[in-house]
């Protein structure tokens, strides 16, 4: 580390996906990470700021980052982190939704919960690290604001500009301009957010109401493979089109809240001992997946290892 840069390239080739697994670690949370073999390991993070609001910039290759069930156990980190795409393409997983990412686009994720961060090619970012309170206290309910796509409206342009320019001025930055330009940084961001949830559809009497009902609908059906988002609107006496709108207006999809459970039942599953003579592919068709490959794309997906790994980890 010198200063506020931290870069993995001068370590010894073999070590240097070790060395930097721990830096990411060390700077945001407690973190898996993978890169292709075939790609030599490069990786710089500058940072700036405290723990009220931590701004880092990452210039790195493609990899696979995982915030696992398992590490959240070894650290419980009560914090939210705002990526900001600056080049290069990725992609963010958590709560059974997921977002594609181009230079220009942020997304929100909850350190809380499971989540996994996809980059398909070399890229850099501007990372944002706060407690959650913080945060809540920013944008009001964080609900249904994970694992979205934020880039459109004049408020995500007025950020985008801002936040390009800030990322490689943390390399000289103090902890006092650190913590102004956060805070704009952050008023922006909440800016780009409030214009999005203007452009939702509207709450109408009674959506909420509804959300509860499908909910316990789902929690019913959902282990069977066929169920979907007609079949629930079906059940509940809807048409498709008011069960989505009243999923939107609170900030969730009804297809997402099907796929969260089938997740739910399965993790339980993989780490009761009363299902440890099941196979991998029995949890997952009792849970609602129509095969082996679908459960185990859709779990990685959501929690970063597969389900075999999981009940590894959770029956050890």
């Amino acid at each position: 580390m010198t200063g506020n840069v931290f870069s993995v390239d001068a370590e010894p080739a073999a070590r240097r996906l070790d060395v930097w697994r721990d830096a990411i670690s060390d700077t945001f949370v407690s973190l898996d990470c993978e890169a292709p073999d075939e790609a030599p390991m490069r990786g710089t993070i500058a940072s700036a700021g405290g723990e009220a609001l931590l701004m880092s910039h990452v210039d790195t290759i493609a990899q696979t980052v995982a915030r696992t069930p398992r590490l959240i156990r070894r650290d419980h980190a009560e914090v939210m982190l705002i990526s900001v795409q600056l080049s290069g393409r990725g992609g963010i997983a958590q709560d059974g939704r997921e977002a594609a990412l181009k230079a220009g686009d942020f997304a929100i994720y909850d350190a809380t919960r499971p989540y996994s961060l996809h980059f398909h090619d070399p890229f850099d970012q501007l990372v944002l690290h706060m407690p959650r309170e913080r945060l809540r206290a920013r944008l009001g309910p964080l609900a249904g604001l994970t694992a979205r796509r934020f880039g459109g409206g004049a408020s995500a342009m007025a950020a985008r500009g801002f936040l390009s320019g800030l990322a490689p001025a943390l390399r000289d930055m103090g902890a006092d301009a650190a913590d102004r330009f956060g805070t704009v940084a952050l008023d922006l961001i909440a800016m780009a957010v409030a214009e999005t949830r203007e452009e939702a559809p509207k709450s109408r009497p009674g959506a909420a109401a509804l959300h509860r009902r499908a909910t316990a609908e789902i929690a019913a059906r959902a282990a069977d493979p066929t169920f979907s988002t007609p079949a629930l609107a079906v059940a509940l006496g809807l048409s498709t089109r008011r069960l989505q709108e009243a999923f939107a207006a609170e900030g969730d999809a009804p297809m997402a809240a099907i796929w969260r459970r089938r997740l739910e039942m399965a993790e339980a599953r993989l780490a009761d001992p009363s299902w440890a003579n099941a196979s991998i592919l029995e949890i997952g068709l009792a849970s609602g997946f129509a095969d082996a490959a679908q459960f185990s794309r859709r779990y990685r997906a959501a929690y970063g290892l597969s389900p075999r790994d999981a009940r590894r980890t959770a029956l050890t």
